[in-house]
């Protein structure tokens, strides 16, 4: 009868790694492990871009009721870091005030955009700003373009 399997016995030619092989591999896990340490953005970077991009989101919703309800609707700031959203006769949006922890929005700004988009109030230029450094929001005059320049 044939054994059903066979077991081999570890010689020289044995698979497996080189005291060589495991040095080159935590001495390159070390080199990557520092490189990723320095080179990834802080905690108030990641929070200051994501309050950025949620500035430049509801810019965009305000832009989009203007076109799709043609009439002007505005973002305005109503505290250091706070703003709403206003249609034509001045009334709040409801759902719209939106509270920014953790950054504070400069300058004052209202932007108003008229039915095709645009931004009545020409350029607009917004810093969001945390304790350690800034990033833009800009919306282009005449095309109503909203950009995020992440850090300043």
């Amino acid at each position: 009868m044939k054994p059903l399997h066979t077991v081999s016995h570890c010689g020289q030619g044995a698979a497996g790694f080189t005291l060589m092989e495991l040095i080159v591999v935590i001495t390159l896990l070390g080199v990557l492990s520092t490189y990723f340490t320095f080179n990834l953005p802080e905690q108030g970077a990641v929070v200051r871009l994501a309050r950025a991009r949620q500035l430049a989101a509801d810019l965009r919703v305000a832009q989009s009721y203007a076109m799709n309800r043609g009439v002007d609707y505005r973002l305005i700031r109503t505290a250091v870091n706070r703003y709403e959203i206003r249609d034509a006769m001045g009334a709040v949006v409801p759902g719209s005030q939106v509270s920014l922890p953790e950054v504070t929005l400069s300058p004052a700004f209202d932007v108003l955009f008229g039915r095709l988009g645009d931004p009545k109030t020409g350029l607009a230029e917004i810093l969001v700003t945390d304790t350690t450094n800034s990033s833009k929001v800009t919306v282009l005059a005449g095309t109503g373009l909203i950009q995020i320049v992440p850090e300043l």
